[in-house]
Formats: C-alpha cells, sequence, structure tokens
C-alpha cells in the first residue's frame, strides 16, 4: 500500500536534491584502498575447484597485510605525515610475498613433484618457527615417596610447595622456562647453557641453605641433569632427543649433585665461571654409546677437597714414575745377562773374581782347543783343588 506524497514531502525531496554536493575525487587513503584491492584481484593465481589446500599461515599473513593497510589510512586520516607511498608500495610487496606462498601452498593432488615441493617447504617452517637449540634441565626430589607412604599425601604435598617455592623463582631468574612439574621433579629449559648452570648451582645451594636453617623433617635433595641441542617447542611443551638425554643424565646422578652433558659443557661460554670436570663415561637407557658426563660443583667445601685430592694424585704419579722407569732400565738388562751366564752364552764374571791366579794359570794351560771344542758340545763339570 502506498500514500501520496504530499507537497510539503516533494518540495523538501526537491530541496534536498538541488543541495547535494558533488562528487569530489576520492582522497588518497580511499586510493591506496583501491589500489591494493586491485593488486590483490590481479595476482590471485585460481587453480580450479576444490584443488586449493587451505594453509593457517596465508589467513594470518593476509590479516598482517590488512593490518598494515589499516595503519596507513589511520595516518591519513590524522592528517599526519608518514611516506605513505612508501608504506603502500611495502604493503603491495607484502600482497606479492603472500602470493607467492599461496603458489607453493596450492598445488593439484596428482602432481608429486609439487608435493614432495610443499612437503619440504612446509618442514623448512616447522624447523624454523619450531626447531631451537636449549639446554633442557630436569630435576627429581629424592624421599617424597618415601614420606607420602609413611605420613600420607598432605605430607608428600608440602614438601613438593617447599621445593617448588625454592626452584620455581631460580628458573625465571635465569630466563628460564618451566614446561611442567612431573610427579617429585621438574622440566624447564633455557636457551643459553651458561644460565642454566648458574640456575642449577643456585638451585642446590638454595636447597642446602633451607635443610640448615629450616631442618625439615625431610631435607630437600635433589638430582639434575643437563644436556644441549635440538628440540621442538610447543606452546606449552617441548620435545625431542634432549629431552631424553637430559631425563638419563637426571637418573645417573646423585642426590646434591648435578651433572651435564660434554655437549652441555662446550656449549658454556665462560667454563671458569662454576668449577666443572669431567667424572665418568657411561651408558644411557636407549642410547647407543657412550656419554662423557661432567660435574658441575657448587659446594665450596667440596670443591677444595676435589682439587686437593685431584692434586695429590698427580704430585704421587709424578714421584713415582721416574723412579719406577729407572728400576726397569736397570733390572730387564740384568735379567737377561743372568739368563745368558746360566745357558753359558756369556762367560760368568764372578769366577774371575773368586779364583785366584794360579787356579787361572792352571785353567788357561790345562784346557785345550779340544776340550774346549768338547765343552761347546758337552756339559762339562770343572773342581777347583785348593791345595798347591
Amino acid at each position: 500500500m502506498s500514500f501520496p506524497e504530499t507537497d510539503d514531502a516533494r518540495r523538501e525531496s526537491t530541496s534536498a536534491g538541488n543541495n547535494m554536493p558533488e562528487p569530489k575525487e576520492k582522497c588518497d587513503h580511499e586510493r591506496i584502498h583501491d589500489e591494493i584491492e586491485e593488486k590483490c584481484e590481479k595476482e590471485t593465481v585460481e587453480t580450479g575447484k576444490d584443488e586449493t589446500i587451505p594453509h593457517e599461515e596465508t589467513k594470518n599473513n593476509r590479516a598482517s597485510v590488512q593490518t598494515q593497510e589499516e595503519s596507513a589510512l589511520a595516518y591519513v586520516e590524522r592528517n599526519e605525515e608518514p611516506a605513505i607511498e612508501e608504506f603502500a608500495e611495502k604493503t603491495k610487496e607484502e600482497i606479492l610475498n603472500t602470493d607467492e606462498k599461496d603458489k607453493r601452498l596450492h598445488a593439484p593432488p596428482n602432481d608429486i613433484e609439487k608435493l614432495i615441493e610443499q612437503r619440504e617447504y612446509l618442514e623448512s617452517l616447522l624447523k624454523e618457527k619450531f626447531t631451537k637449540r636449549m639446554t633442557v634441565m630436569f630435576t627429581d626430589l629424592k624421599g617424597s615417596t618415601a614420606i607420602a607412604d609413611a605420613e600420607g599425601d598432605i605430607a608428600s604435598r608440602t614438601i613438593m610447595k617447599q621445593h617448588n617455592d625454592v626452584l620455581f623463582p631460580i628458573i625465571k631468574k635465569h630466563d628460564g622456562v618451566l614446561v611442567k612439574t612431573m610427579g617429585d621433579g621438574t622440566l624447564s629449559y633455557f636457551e643459553d647453557a651458561q644460565k642454566a648452570l648458574r640456575a642449577a648451582v643456585e638451585a642446590q645451594i638454595s636447597f642446602d641453605r633451607y635443610n640448615v636453617e629450616k631442618k625439615p623433617k625431610t631435607l630437600l635433595l635433589v638430582t639434575m641433569g643437563l644436556h644441549t641441542g635440538d628440540g621442538v617447542v610447543e606452546e606449552n611443551d617441548i620435545f625431542g632427543d634432549v629431552v631424553n638425554v637430559a631425563s638419563r643424565i637426571e637418573s645417573a646422578s646423585n642426590p646434591g649433585e648435578i651433572y651435564i652433558s660434554e655437549d652441555t659443557y662446550n656449549s658454556l661460554t665462560n667454563k671458569s665461571e662454576i668449577y666443572t670436570r669431567f667424572i665418568k663415561s657411561t651408558t644411557l637407557k636407549g642410547k647407543k654409546g657412550e656419554f662423557r658426563l661432567y660435574k658441575a660443583f657448587w659446594d665450596e667445601k667440596e670443591i677444595e677437597l676435589d682439587k686437593f685430592d685431584t692434586k695429590e694424585e698427580d704430585i704421587v704419579v709424578k714421584k713415582r714414575f721416574p723412579f719406577v722407569k729407572v728400576l726397569m732400565m736397570v733390572s730387564i738388562p740384568l735379567m737377561i745377562t743372568y739368563l745368558l751366564m746360566l745357558g753359558g752364552v756369556v762367560p760368568n764374571p764372578f769366577i774371575a773374581l773368586t779364583a785366584s791366579k794360579t787356579e787361572l794359570r792352571s785353567l788357561s794351560t790345562d784346557i785345550s782347543d779340544e776340550d774346549i771344542k768338547k765343552t761347546s758340545e758337552h756339559t762339562v763339570t770343572i773342581i777347583f783343588d785348593n791345595e798347591e
């Protein structure tokens, strides 16, 4: 149902039509927006119906481009003076780069070469974005399980809280990331091996101080293991062989000790900052070959004792080595000579020392050449008569 237009409405409509402003040229921000939209439409590559593979990164890149565009338009609206043209060109380049990624991520399912290339590209993205070099630290609190059996879960939970109150702030202080707790243990990682070792040493010192000052019924005795390598970092967890090795190294240590792998030791930027030395070679469960383990010392008394024992052992070896060497050099030739004399190959010098001159003279005249020849073939026994 329509109503007839009144004279007043007709007059207002005519008046409004006469007063409408003439269209103006597009302003800068509208022109930039149109250019970008036109470029997007021209550069978009179509690959056919239902043959494209959607990818979250493409959406994120386009969202980033849109954000940059809106930022540029906001500058214009506020009448500021940034390099608008340069910014617009940069935005266009971002669109071109996004389209290049689209080409690499949109391949027909029957094109094996394209799919292999796409797979390699995705693997490189995964490695670049999620894989990093890290030092993983495993810790384990000893004795809490026995306390839980003897005194209940509340007592065990209380001990874990005391442990966490000491350890967690230290991990954060040294730029570490606490990944998770696992029963009596913790898993964390550091991007710097030196900071990881500092955190481990400070934690052991703090646990020892807590045991001395608080005198708890159950001492906070913690084992620690550190290993450095490449790992995969996700939002709330880390994965990789570096995690498994760090766990095995922690299991090899004793309460109150810090064991680190050779990779971690070699990654330290200042090896003299914390007293650390090779402790043993061992096999780790599930790993081939032997691993060289180092121990990081944190107790000053233990450090002095270890250094003293090492120096004393070196001194003893240095003192004993020349004596043994001289003894071997003298005794071996003497033993060989003695054996040769027993076999008659070498004349016995002791006969010349014990026999008198007359005996030697009679011995030299009585023994003829034939006798000498016979003695070479048969054994001859000579008895000396001492009577003149």
